[in-house]
C-alpha cells in the first residue's frame, strides 16, 4: 500500500472535523495542551495528508475561538492592565498555533522518505523556532512585563502560604517563610528565561517529533502512518550526522571559553541539544533493539519502561541515563551495535 493512499478511503469531512475540534479543544486547556497535535496526527496517518491539512485548519479555528473566548471573559479591565487589545490578542494566539501545525504539515509532506527521513523533525521544528524567537526576544526585553511578573509570583506564593496555614494551622511554616522572603524572584525568573533561550528548540524537537511519532502508531495496524514510523529499535541517524554533533558542542565550548552572550550562546546551546536528543533517540533505539531481540513478554517491556521513567525522575540515575543515552547513540558510528558485521554493512 503506498503511503500516500488513505488508510480508510471516504469524501467525508466528519474525520478531520472531528480531529480538529478534539485538537482545538485540548490546545484550549493548559493540561491537554501538550497533547493537542496527536488527533490532527492520527488523521494524517489514517486518511493521507488532505485530511490531516482539513484537520490542521479545524484545529487551528477552534484553538482560536478558544483563545478568543478566553481573553473575552477577562472583561476590559484585565485586558487593559495587560495591555492587549483583541488584535494583539488574536495574533500572540495564532502565530504559535498557525507554526505548529505548520511544522505538523511539513513533517508529514511526502518527500521525507529514504536517506532524508531522519530530518523530518528538524524541518518541522523550523516554523516553531521561528515562531518561538520573536517572543522570547520580546520576553527578555519587556522589564515591566517581567516586573509585573515578579509581584504576582510574590502573591501567589503568599496566597500559598496563607492556604497551608489556614489548611491546618498545626504546621510549622517559619522556615518556609523565612527561605521565601530570602529569595530573589527576579533571579529566579531570569533564570528561567536563559534556560528556556538555550534549550527551547529541543523541547520543541521532542514536542514536534513526538507528536509525529505517537500520532502515527496510534493511527491503527496497516495504517501508512504507523508503516511510516516503524519501530523505535530502526531509528538510526546517518553516519555524516555526528559531524553536527561535534561542532554544535564545539560551538558550546568556544562561546563557554569566550564568555560570548545571546544570541551565539543560544545558538550554540540549541544546536548541541537538538543533536544530542537526536543521538538520545538513537541510544533509545539500540536498547529498544536488544529488548525486542530477547523477545521479552510485554508486562516485562511495559515494567522495564516505566522502571526507565522513574529512574529519570531520580537526581543521580535520570543524569546518568541522559548522559549514557546520547553517547550510546553517537558511539554506534563507530561500534557496530546493532550489525554484527561492521560499521556500514
Amino acid at each position: 500500500m503506498s503511503e500516500r493512499e488513505p488508510f480508510e478511503a471516504t469524501s467525508s469531512l466528519v474525520p478531520s472535523l472531528v480531529a480538529g475540534l478534539v485538537s482545538g479543544f485540548m490546545y484550549g486547556t493548559a493540561i491537554l495542551g501538550l497533547v493537542f497535535l496527536l488527533p490532527v496526527q492520527i488523521t494524517y496517518g489514517r486518511r493521507g495528508r488532505k485530511a490531516g491539512l482539513y484537520a490542521c485548519l479545524f484545529s487551528f479555528a477552534v484553538g482560536l475561538a478558544f483563545e478568543v473566548g478566553k481573553f473575552l471573559s477577562l472583561g476590559g479591565q484585565a485586558a487593559g492592565m495587560a495591555g492587549q487589545d483583541l488584535v494583539a490578542t488574536l495574533g500572540l494566539a495564532a502565530i504559535p498555533l498557525a507554526f505548529l501545525l505548520a511544522g505538523l504539515a511539513i513533517m508529514n509532506a511526502p518527500f521525507w522518505s529514504g536517506s532524508y527521513a531522519w530530518a523530518r523533525g528538524y524541518a518541522g521544528v523550523l516554523p516553531a523556532t521561528l515562531a518561538a524567537i520573536p517572543g522570547l526576544v520580546w520576553l527578555k526585553g519587556n522589564t515591566s512585563f517581567l516586573d509585573q511578573f515578579v509581584v504576582w509570583l510574590k502573591d501567589y506564593a503568599d496566597y500559598r502560604m496563607a492556604s497551608l496555614a489556614k489548611s491546618d494551622p498545626s504546621l510549622d511554616l517559619e522556615p518556609l517563610k523565612a527561605q521565601l522572603a530570602s529569595m530573589d524572584f527576579r533571579a529566579l525568573v531570569d533564570s528561567s528565561i536563559l534556560f528556556l533561550s538555550l534549550s527551547f528548540v529541543g523541547f520543541l524537537l521532542l514536542f514536534m517529533a513526538g507528536s509525529w511519532w505517537l500520532g502515527n502508531r496510534f493511527s491503527g495496524a496497516g495504517s501508512p502512518g504507523r508503516i511510516q514510523a516503524g519501530y523505535l529499535s530502526n531509528y538510526r541517524l546517518p553516519y555524516t550526522h555526528v559531524w553536527a554533533f561535534l561542532g554544535s558542542w564545539t560551538g558550546v565550548l568556544l562561546v563557554t571559553i569566550s564568555k560570548v552572550g545571546l544570541p551565539w550562546q543560544a545558538l550554540a546551546w540549541n544546536l548541541a541539544i537538538a543533536s544530542s536528543l537526536a543521538y538520545t533517540l538513537q541510544g533509545l533505539g539500540i536498547v529498544s533493539h536488544y529488548v525486542r531481540r530477547a523477545k521479552m513478554p510485554g508486562m516485562l517491556r511495559i515494567s522495564l519502561v516505566l522502571t526507565g521513567l522513574a529512574l529519570l525522575l531520580k537526581p543521580p540515575f535520570g543524569t546518568a541515563v541522559v548522559a549514557v543515552l546520547p553517547l550510546l547513540g553517537v558511539t554506534e558510528v563507530w561500534i557496530p551495535y546493532r550489525n554484527p558485521k561492521g560499521v556500514g554493512a
